[in-house]
């Protein structure tokens, strides 16, 4: 089966040992992985049950605490292995464009006015800031309580690309500010002229795997 994001992070934390649903959930919101996936008590037990469903995990036994429902614990098998394993190789050496939001709205921050840009630049920055400073404190938290920094790799990453991205929004916002980026040239001429005369396919640049099916392909 394919994983999403939460299951392989239920999948990656049941790698370490045994745990019930809600230990794990305790867990991923102790490591902020509610950071990189979205977790919810109910669909991380409906995600574990699927998983258990698809042979990748399997029950090894339940307990009840007081009045509460009784809790299976489950253990991941060599199924579930197998499964983390490819999926974690295929996530990290084959990027994806997954179509996020703001550089859609980059690629059109052209259609306001300098200042009003400047602005906008300007306050996502000063919030990456804070989200940074939030970050820090995270990856300090679970440092002292001796978590091994290769459990918290995305919350290094996540801290790494925030910096880079408020650098080039408050350099951005710099350049446009003070107008040694052009910001009133008019727009160029688009006539069938500026297209390209092959399919983007027959490019040397153009790696297929990067793309759904038919996407950028030049359309008859």
């Amino acid at each position: 089966m394919a994983l999403t994001p939460l299951q392989l992070s239920a999948l990656a934390i049941l790698h370490e040992g045994p745990s019930h649903p809600y230990e794990v959930y305790q867990l991923m919101l102790q490591r902020r992985e509610d950071r990189v996936v979205k977790v919810r008590p109910g669909t991380l037990y409906h995600a574990i049950g699927r998983l258990a469903d698809e042979g990748l995990l399997t029950s090894c036994g339940t307990d009840r605490c007081g009045n509460r429902p009784e809790r299976t614990t489950y253990r991941i098998t060599e199924a579930g292995r197998s499964a983390l394993r490819a999926t974690v190789d295929e996530w990290v050496s084959r990027p994806v464009y997954e179509y996020p939001r703001f550089p859609c709205a980059i690629a059109e921050l052209h259609e306001l006015p300098a200042e009003e840009a400047v602005a906008l630049l300007t306050v996502r920055a000063e919030r990456l800031e804070a989200e940074h400073a939030l970050l820090t404190k995270a990856l300090a938290y679970v440092g002292a309580r001796g978590l091994p920094e290769r459990f918290v790799l995305d919350l290094d990453y996540q801290a790494t690309v925030l910096v880079a991205e408020t650098r080039w929004l408050r350099t951005l916002a710099g350049r446009i500010g003070d107008g040694s980026l052009s910001w009133d040239s008019p727009a160029p001429d688009r006539g069938p002229g500026d297209l390209p005369d092959r399919p983007l396919s027959s490019s040397p640049y153009y790696d297929p795997s990067l793309y759904g099916p038919h996407e950028l392909e030049e359309k008859p």
